[in-house]
């Protein structure tokens, strides 16, 4: 349901609309367990709809936290797993939209723009065929 609240916002410009999708996402997430195996991506969602409130209210503190989730969720993903590609591309326009970036930052969006070209080097069918099974 967040997800559509997000488009109801998306299509209408009300801000109402966004909150509630920051309400709902969080709801979400609080009663997630963390073993639950989509937790990065319940992250992720979350850390999306807090960039778009950034996007419009320009408040650090929604992109701070956007970035924090985006980090938790991209650490939370295993190096073999099938979303670790969509969880980093989902993730990367967080770091993009700090406009501050350090050092550190541009690190760390180098080291996961690594990661995600990486995973999808081993995984490409190319690579698979060069290097073998």
């Amino acid at each position: 349901m967040g997800n559509q609240l997000r488009n109801r916002f998306e299509r209408t410009g009300k801000m109402e609309n966004l909150e509630d999708a920051i309400q709902m996402a969080r709801q979400v997430l609080e009663v997630t367990p963390k073993s639950y195996p989509d937790l990065a991506g319940r992250l992720i969602n979350l850390g999306i709809v807090l960039e778009i409130r950034f996007g419009r209210t320009e408040n650090l503190e929604n992109l701070e936290e956007a970035i924090q989730l985006a980090r938790q969720a991209v650490d939370l993903t295993p190096e073999d797993h099938p979303d670790l590609v969509g969880n980093l591309e989902m993730a990367k326009p967080v770091f993009v939209q700090d406009t501050r970036v350090e050092q550190s930052k541009e690190a760390e969006f180098y080291r996961i723009g690594s990661r995600a070209w990486e995973f999808s080097a081993r995984h490409h069918v190319v690579w698979r065929f060069l290097t073998g099974p």
